[in-house]
């Protein structure tokens, strides 16, 4: 019992030795330093730790590249099966976009001065006006969305009177949110000129 306990006191004393870089500790049970163990286990956690990142990073990479391919097939499809929708949406986009913008710059107006931008009235209605341009350019995305799917599904099987009546009410409803969206666009546009 004592001599196990002067073995265990040695190797403690052995450890903190080594861990400061003095010595290479090793135990008789064991044939290999115990620093050596740990940095063995502290290079493999690295390597799985960079396996794993370099697996998220690939992943990420697909991800994006699948989702630029979907926005261009959206893309091609609008411009060539629906335009004027097609054209609202940018001008909706485009709207958003500047008016993003102007909001940053009257938040670094506000701030410049003092005062908070988040307590100001017309900061807080501009935004309001943004975040609706935003949802509805959303809804107008989902619009052209399902106006695609029914187009391919009408391409899948095109004597299908069915698959030819989803793609005309696809068409007819992204229509009618193309005329809905373009009076909000107009109104936005003069509510925020004011």
């Amino acid at each position: 019992m004592e001599s196990a306990k002067g073995c265990l006191t040695g190797m403690v004393l052995m450890l903190i030795i080594a861990i400061i870089g003095r010595v290479g500790c090793s135990c008789s049970e064991s044939k290999k330093p115990v620093v050596d163990v740990d940095q063995e286990r502290v290079n493999a956690m690295n390597a799985e730790n960079a396996a794993h990142a370099e697996r998220a990073r690939v992943a990420a990479l697909e991800s994006i590249s699948a989702q630029q391919a979907l926005e261009e097939k959206l893309r091609q499809f609008a411009i060539s099966r629906t335009p004027e929708l097609w054209r609202v949406l940018q001008q909706l986009r485009s709207l958003h976009k500047d008016t993003s913008e102007q909001l940053l710059k009257l938040q670094s107006a506000l701030e410049s001065v003092g005062r908070d931008a988040d307590q100001d009235l017309d900061y807080q209605r501009f935004g309001r006006k943004r975040n609706e341009l935003g949802m509805l350019i959303r809804k107008l995305e989902n619009e052209l969305e399902n106006a695609y799917i029914a187009y391919v599904k009408f391409e899948t099987a095109p004597h299908d009177a069915v698959f030819s009546n989803q793609v005309a009410v696809a068409y007819q409803s992204g229509m009618a949110t193309a005329r809905e969206a373009t009076a909000r666009f107009n109104e936005l546009k003069d509510e925020l000129l004011k």
